[in-house]
C-alpha cells in the first residue's frame, strides 16, 4: 500500500467519532466499551481498503457475547455452533467449558465474542482479537480465501491470514497514535499465546499455526501496514 493510501486513510478513520475516551485506561475498560471502540475503526478501515481496489465492503450486521453471566440460549446457525450438540443453540451465560475464543461466523455474517476473555483483554489484546475475526470477514467478502480454504486444504493458511490482516489494523492504529508501543506488544504476544502448541499439520481443519508462524505472519501485516502481502499465503502476488 503506498504512503499516500496510509494517510488518507488515516484521515478518514480520525474524524470517527468513537469512545476512545472511555477506553484509554485498557484495565478499567469493559469488554462493551472496548467492543464499541475498535468496530466502527475496523469497518472504516477495512471499507477504505477495499475500495482502493473497487470492491464494496459490508459491515457485520451484529456482535454477540457469550459466556456471560446471566445471559441464557443464543440461537445460531448450526455451522457456527460450538457448543455440545451443536444443534443450533448456543448457551451464552457462563460456563466453564468454554476456552478462552471468539469467532466469526460466515453464515450470518455475525461476530461472536467471549465475555470473559475480553474481560481479561487490555487494549493492545482486544484490538488483536477484534481485528483477526474482522480478518475472516474481509475473507468471506472477498470470497477466494474461503474456496480456497477447502478446496486446497489450506487451513492454517486462512488463519495466518487473518493474523496478517490483523497487523495491518494494529499498524494503522500505531500511526494514528491510538495504540501504543506497549499495547502493540501486548498484541503480539496474546496472538503468540494462541499458537498451536502441538504440531498439527497445516491441513487439518483445526490448525491455526504454530506460535512462530503466527509471530510471523501478524508481523508481515505489522511491518508493511499492506494488507495486499496476506495474499501471499495463498500464492498469490
Amino acid at each position: 500500500m503506498r504512503r499516500g493510501r496510509l494517510t488518507h486513510l488515516a484521515l478518514v478513520a480520525a474524524v470517527l467519532v468513537t469512545a476512545g475516551a472511555l477506553v484509554r485506561s485498557a484495565e478499567a475498560a469493559s469488554p462493551q466499551a472496548m467492543a464499541s471502540w475498535v468496530a466502527p475503526r475496523l469497518n472504516a478501515y477495512w471499507s477504505f481498503v477495499l475500495a482502493q481496489d473497487g470492491l464494496t465492503y459490508r459491515n457485520p450486521p451484529y456482535y454477540y457475547w457469550y459466556n456471560r453471566h446471566g445471559y441464557g440460549w443464543l440461537r445460531t446457525p448450526r455451522a457456527c455452533d460450538i457448543y455440545r450438540k451443536r444443534d443450533g443453540l448456543i448457551w451464552a451465560g457462563f460456563s466453564r467449558e468454554y476456552a478462552p475464543n471468539s469467532f466469526y461466523c460466515s453464515a450470518n455474517d455475525n461476530f461472536y465474542f467471549d465475555w470473559q476473555l475480553w474481560k481479561r483483554l487490555r487494549r493492545g489484546g482486544a484490538v488483536l482479537v477484534a481485528g483477526h475475526e474482522w480478518g475472516h470477514h474481509v475473507q468471506h467478502l472477498l470470497g477466494w480465501p474461503e474456496r480456497e480454504r477447502v478446496t486446497r486444504r489450506l487451513y492454517a493458511n486462512y488463519e495466518l491470514m487473518a493474523d496478517c490482516y490483523a497487523g495491518t489494523f494494529v499498524r494503522h492504529e500505531r500511526e494514528l497514535g491510538e495504540l501504543s508501543a506497549a499495547e502493540a506488544g501486548d498484541a503480539l504476544r496474546l496472538l503468540e499465546s494462541f499458537g498451536d502448541v502441538e504440531r498439527i499439520p497445516w491441513s487439518q481443519a483445526r490448525s491455526h499455526g504454530s506460535r512462530a508462524a503466527r509471530r510471523r505472519w501478524f508481523m508481515r501485516g505489522y511491518a508493511t501496514g499492506d494488507p495486499k502481502v496476506c495474499a501471499k499465503l495463498f500464492g498469490r502476488t
